[in-house]
């Protein structure tokens, strides 16, 4: 069964979840609605597994297959500008519709080349990880790395249909699918404290490794939740101009993590650690409660995910990427803050000063060194 979530904006598109969705006919329907040629571009690791099954659904357009290095670190506009040519050599034009088959990275590079190809072609994202099923591939943010900053040069595109199949899931390794967890607990907590209780209680419930996969229905529900509060932020904020600032939550500390590392602190475990700071510091300047604090560090805890990193401990480099975030302005730091469990300040967001973000990170190394 296909469950459809409809996103409506000005250039409104369905996302489709399921399992085993993709051998439908509505996922082939839709291709022929949009394209002439089709390219689908994945990254080196999902070539391997899925281009293959793709190839063969799409098999009448004759697929142009283009794939680039897996990773964060090929984000980049060299990447960007490779793929751009091979297309070109391949006399794709106006008719092309191009579909993103894997992760983040894949639909956020994917989704800057579609808009700006030929000044705009069709993109179909066909997610092939948790974190990117509930986060990148909806909302239509598109962008690539430089050297000093995550995701600073892109443009907002919508896709024209974004198809979640979880039997793509099965494939991911524990860590990959805790990259999606992180994601899913941040949705809750900036607008769902009943989702939040909801996987807390299903976790207790399931001890097991790999809890998250070992109820199909429950794993649909809880991305369609998750996907819902997203958008329902998106249609109110598709520009991010005040609303949808709340989506970053946990991601001004998570992108100096990135950054620092070079990439190789996986984005659901730098947006974990992030939680759990801007927490502490929505504690600290009086809005969330020190019970509520205390819940949410006890749930990243049983939800397994990992809140410790090395990235943080020099304070000059952390404040030297904290310059070039995105939501800086006039050399200000800017953090979403919690209000409660389920909701964020009425201000999006906050202004942090220094000592207290130092204050802050040398009581994060005290804990957890």
């Amino acid at each position: 069964m296909i469950q459809e979530i409809k996103v409506n904006l000005a250039e409104s598109y369905s996302i489709y979840l399921g399992a085993g969705i993709l051998k439908e006919a509505l996922f082939l329907q839709t291709c022929r609605a949009y394209a002439g040629k089709i390219v689908i571009l994945s990254d080196s690791n999902v070539s391997t597994l899925y281009e293959t099954l793709l190839e063969t659904l799409l098999a009448e357009f004759k697929p142009l297959c283009l794939s680039f290095p897996a990773g964060e670190a090929f984000k980049t506009r060299e990447t960007k500008a490779m793929l751009e040519d091979k297309m070109q050599a391949a006399g794709c034009n106006r008719d092309t519709c191009l579909i993103a088959l894997g992760g983040g990275v894949v639909s956020d590079l994917a989704g800057f080349i579609a808009a700006t190809y030929c000044r705009g072609i069709p993109v179909i994202y066909l997610p092939t990880t948790l974190l990117a099923m509930v986060d990148a591939s909806v909302g239509g943010k598109t962008a690539v790395n430089t050297a000093r900053s995550k995701n600073s040069i892109g443009v907002f595109y919508q896709p024209k249909a974004v198809f979640m199949d979880i039997d793509f899931l099965q494939t991911l390794s524990y860590g990959e699918i805790k990259n999606g967890l992180s994601e899913i607990l941040k949705h809750a907590l900036i607008q769902d404290k009943v989702q939040f209780q909801r996987l807390i209680e299903f976790r207790k419930k399931h001890p097991e490794k790999n809890w998250l996969l070992s109820d199909s229905t429950w794993l649909l529900e809880t991305i369609a939740a998750s996907v819902q509060i997203k958008k329902n932020i998106v249609e109110q904020d598709e520009k991010e101009l005040g609303l949808r600032k709340i989506l970053n939550f946990g991601h001004t500390i998570a992108h100096v993590i990135e950054l620092l590392s070079d990439y190789q602190i996986p984005h659901g475990q730098a947006v974990a650690v992030g939680l759990y700071l801007e927490s502490e510091l929505s504690q600290h300047y009086g809005h969330l409660s020190e019970i509520e604090f205390k819940t949410i560090e006890a749930s990243l805890q049983l939800l397994d995910l990992n809140i410790q990193t090395a990235y943080l401990s020099d304070l000059e480099p952390v404040t030297r990427a904290l310059s070039v975030d995105k939501k800086t302005r006039d050399r200000q730091w800017r953090f979403v803050l919690l209000d409660r469990i389920g909701a964020t300040c009425k201000e999006y967001v906050r202004v942090i000063d220094l000592p207290q973000l130092k204050e802050s990170l040398q009581a994060y190394q005290e804990k957890f060194e």
